[in-house]
């Protein structure tokens, strides 16, 4: 994966000029923020082999070795809530065109196949911007929590991949969200929330226009949810 092989499936899109492609790094999303503080452009991208310090929503480590996707895209606009959701219906739309997978979505920010994590999304502020780091894993042996393209049957060309996602990210709307809300497992669930160490247990019920996730818990009450680790029963361990 070059970033010649990579703008031979982007053709002329206006991102393949920023476009920054790289053998190692910390952490794509570290990298680029650097750059937005220098003042790079609305759609700059930066790409890696392979990350050292990769990085997960709740300061987990997201485990980046060579064979997998890692890219982060900066956004210059008004920061949202709702980037993490659209950037993962852009991310799904791209993984079934370029290998024909159609992987599902788990609230708010993992694709996953069988009950088994895909891809993480990492949505971070930068000043007035956002940066928005993807990690798909494209090879590997399938393990607990974790699955790939390789082990689902769907092996791609890394480059092409890498397209599909910049042209699905430069795309986004939030009128995409209709389809996040069809492919989320999440929604129909019972679910465990965890927030500031605290375990509680729900039904996630649907996702409103905000990208909240809308629960009623165990007594009856009902809350929006924004953040924190959201499981489905039968997935990521939690039975």
């Amino acid at each position: 994966m070059t970033k010649e092989t990579i703008l031979s499936y982007l053709g002329d899109h206006p991102w393949g000029e920023t476009l920054i492609v790289l053998p190692r790094v910390s952490s794509t999303n570290t990298y680029l923020k650097e750059l937005a503080k220098n003042g790079a452009p609305h759609g700059t991208v930066v790409i890696a082999e392979l990350q050292t310090e990769g990085r997960g929503r709740l300061g987990r480590r997201f485990e980046s070795p060579r064979g997998g996707l890692y890219l982060s895209v900066l956004l210059r606009q008004s920061p949202d809530f709702r980037l993490t959701p659209m950037a993962a219906e852009a991310v799904r739309r791209a993984i079934a065109a370029s290998s024909g997978l159609r992987p599902q979505i788990k609230w708010i920010n993992d694709l996953v196949c069988g009950g088994k994590k895909l891809c993480g999304i990492l949505t971070e502020l930068c000043g007035d911007a956002a940066v928005v780091g993807i990690g798909i894993n494209c090879e590997g042996t399938p393990h607990e929590v974790a699955t790939s393209l390789e082990a689902e049957g769907c092996p791609c060309d890394r480059s092409r991949l890498a397209a599909e996602v910049i042209r699905a990210l430069s795309e986004m709307t939030p009128h995409w969200l209709t389809d996040y809300k069809r492919h989320c497992l999440t929604i129909g669930q019972d679910v465990q929330l965890i927030q500031n160490d605290a375990v509680r247990y729900a039904h996630a019920d649907d996702m409103d226009e905000d990208g909240a996730l809308l629960v009623t818990l165990a007594d009856g009450t009902k809350e929006r949810i924004f953040s924190g680790e959201v499981s489905v029963r039968g997935s990521y361990g939690y039975i």
